[in-house]
């Protein structure tokens, strides 16, 4: 018996509302799962929000930490060095500076050549220089001054009168090459003017013209030299004197050296720098030493820094 068509048709219907039913289910699902996604976005996008909030607040209150701490850092600087200063030692005088006192001895030497020497090289100064420096173990306190003068030319024709007798065969060398000799003639002229000698000069005589050529011939103070010196602190601009001063200022009488007026100091890893002239030409080769005595303080501090200049 075949199908009533009406039957075809209402089955049908039913699949097609089935099917429909079906799909606004899944449209539903479909529906529920977007809303479901934006609401995990939603909350997501707050989540972030939030936190970008936390960050700006603990970022705004690590700002104002670091202007506390600088300003607190400020605030104790200036408070340290207010102590230095308050707590710095107050000293009157050198001998208060406190450290271990040893001798020490700083020489300065200069080479001097005889004119024609010095000409040949392009050197027509009549000033010298030389320099050493402090060690850097602390200041240098002067007390005496020794200036020397040594005579290194090996030629014995470059100093008056170089032999004994020239009559002798075999003539015997007598020039002062290593002796130390004053760098000024002043004393020997003054010791010596008026005194009668060996030689038959006459009355109240050498004079001084007879102590510089007696008998026309090269006199005893041919070989001596006159220097006039200066003695300054290389790179801080002091100086001991500011025009150079005659040699014998230099040295004391009798063998003794120069005591200084009040104690020079010369500060940790300075340079003593002496200016030398030879205000009477030397014609021969030698070495001027200027010996500065003193002691040194074993504490690298700068002097000036507590007594002053």
């Amino acid at each position: 018996m075949a199908d009533n068509p009406k039957d075809l048709s209402r089955n049908a219907l039913d699949e097609s509302i089935e099917k429909i039913d079906e799909m606004e289910s899944q449209l539903n699902e479909m529906l529920d799962a977007i809303q479901k996604q934006n609401h995990n976005q939603s909350q997501l996008q707050n989540s972030l929000l939030l936190l970008q909030q936390h960050m700006n607040t603990i970022k705004s209150q690590v700002d104002l930490d670091k202007q506390k701490n600088d300003s607190l850092l400020s605030t104790m600087s200036k408070i340290l060095e207010d102590l230095k200063v308050t707590a710095k030692p107050k000293y009157v005088s050198i001998e208060d500076i406190p450290g271990v006192r040893i001798p020490r001895w700083y020489d300065v030497n200069i080479d001097v050549y005889d004119p024609n020497t010095r000409f040949a090289g392009g050197n027509f100064s009549p000033f010298q220089q030389g320099t050493i420096g402090i060690n850097p173990d602390g200041p240098f306190v002067v007390t005496q001054v020794t200036c020397l003068w040594q005579p290194l030319d090996i030629r014995p024709g470059q100093y008056a009168e170089p032999f004994i007798n020239p009559s002798l065969p075999s003539s015997i060398l007598n020039v002062p090459i290593g002796r130390y000799l004053p760098v000024s003639a002043f004393c020997l002229v003054t010791n010596n003017l008026g005194r009668t000698n060996a030689v038959g000069l006459g009355f109240n005589t050498p004079s001084l013209t007879q102590l510089n050529s007696p008998t026309l011939i090269s006199g005893p103070l041919a070989d001596i030299p006159e220097f006039d010196i200066e003695i300054k602190i290389t790179g801080n601009g002091r100086l001991w004197n500011d025009t150079p001063s005659f040699g014998h200022a230099f040295y004391g009488d009798a063998g003794q050296p120069l005591y200084v007026a009040t104690r020079g100091i010369f500060e940790k890893n300075d340079r003593i720098t002496v200016i030398a002239k030879d205000s009477r030409v030397v014609e021969y080769y030698g070495r001027l030493k200027v010996s500065f005595h003193g002691y040194q303080i074993l504490n690298p501090i700068i002097v000036s820094d507590y007594i002053g200049y």
